[in-house]
């Protein structure tokens, strides 16, 4: 009896210190040099006469999407609005802390055309 109690007491005290640890290291908003990191968003022609979007971070390109994410062919983005409005869902997902992947149903909630020539 005793070593289960001894086994329930030592599991208690680490769940109580791995808790502890994770909320003294929590997650922090991404800071440089005591500001806060502000991501920008470009839109672009591509070569195949679609759109497609640049995140911008310390003016340096973080991520360059010239295809509509999340989709088996290569499509572009039919206008500058689509490709904007989606580039604006991969920047609040990065402020969230979130992997910063879209998802055919968030594309389909933007009204985004999937399928060539639509």
């Amino acid at each position: 009896m005793n070593v289960s109690k001894r086994t329930i007491y030592l599991s208690i005290l680490i769940l109580s210190v791995t808790i502890f640890l994770l909320l003294l290291v929590k997650p922090q908003a991404i800071k440089k040099n005591n500001t806060e990191v502000l991501y920008t968003i470009e839109t672009f022609k591509t070569d195949t006469g679609g759109w497609g979007y640049n995140i911008m971070l310390d003016g340096k390109v973080f991520i360059k999407q010239e295809m509509i994410p999340a989709v088996q062919l290569a499509i572009p983005f039919r206008s500058e609005d689509e490709a904007r409005r989606t580039a604006e869902v991969v920047v609040k997902k990065l402020y969230s802390k979130k992997i910063p992947s879209i998802s055919i149903e968030e594309l389909d909630s933007l009204s985004i055309k999937i399928t060539p020539g639509e």
